[in-house]
């Protein structure tokens, strides 16, 4: 039964989206409350997305050193546990913000209504929001993740003001998807043609390789270019720590040229193999 005096819950899939929608509740003196997911189901394992299985499978595929609980930036990835239990168990009004855009959100709401049972929760999808522009002229963009939304947006018509009941028939669509996905259990999930799809772990190799030139250019700035030709399609994919992860992959291959502190994107240089 839903506690009609409870404070509104609103679930979201990133630490980003999280602190920007709690700075918007305190501007707007609002007393609602948020919950944000910290790992991403972009990559890894996720049938089941266990934090240490997962971790482990990082640690492995990617070179990250989880610890088995926390990231290099201290982040618990046990905290995940409550955040599930939180957002899934609240008895008043509950509201999970999301992008079908970005891969991170996408699949942490997949997972939230796997997990929901049937719960009836309301959704905002921002998927085809148009982002209000802050240029002058401006080319009309999407919002593309509730991560970048700026805190004086979200109480706003397009977005809070197209919240509804998530039904039976998209529960269903997303509860499908997912379970594919989940049966699938690849490297990664990405967006292809506007749809989630398995891929493997070399699936953006290519792309970062166009990247690189024969010039040395600081590493961090390929990983920049990398994330700015998604966001020309108004897509996100991965984040910068997994394209630095596959080019000391590739790097370690053979393919391509390294110099400098290789544990660090800003500290390396890198540039296209000679022939």
């Amino acid at each position: 039964m839903t506690n009609s005096t409870a404070p509104i819950l609103h679930v979201v899939f990133g630490s980003s989206a999280a602190a920007s929608l709690r700075q918007a509740i305190a501007d707007s003196g609002r007393n609602d409350e948020v919950v944000g997911q910290f790992d991403a189901l972009n990559f890894g394992p996720i049938d089941p997305p266990d934090p240490v299985l997962r971790a482990k499978w990082v640690r492995e595929e990617l070179g990250w050193d989880w610890g088995g609980e926390s990231d290099s930036s201290g982040l618990d990835f046990r905290r995940d546990d409550v955040f599930w239990h939180r957002a899934t168990t609240h008895e008043g009004r509950a509201i999970a913000w999301f992008s079908r855009r970005c891969t991170s959100e996408y699949t942490g709401f997949l997972e939230f209504v796997w997990r929901l049972d049937g719960k009836p929760y309301e959704v905002v999808d921002i998927t085809d929001v148009l982002a209000l522009p802050r240029n002058t002229p401006a080319i009309p963009r999407y919002a593309v993740a509730t991560g970048i939304v700026s805190p004086r947006e979200f109480f706003t018509d397009p977005y809070f003001g197209s919240v509804k009941i998530l039904d039976a028939t998209d529960a269903d669509l997303h509860l499908s998807l997912w379970g594919r996905l989940r049966r699938e259990n690849a490297p990664l999930r990405v967006l292809e043609n506007h749809t989630l799809i398995s891929a493997p772990l070399d699936y953006f190799d290519d792309s970062i390789l166009s990247h690189i030139t024969p010039e040395w250019r600081k590493a961090a700035r390929v990983v920049g270019d990398i994330i700015g030709e998604f966001w020309d399609t108004q897509e996100i994919q991965l984040g910068d720590d997994f394209y630095w992860s596959r080019i000391q992959h590739l790097a370690a291959a053979g393919r391509v040229e390294a110099r400098g502190d290789l544990q660090s994107m800003r500290l390396t240089e890198i540039r296209r193999k000679s022939e």
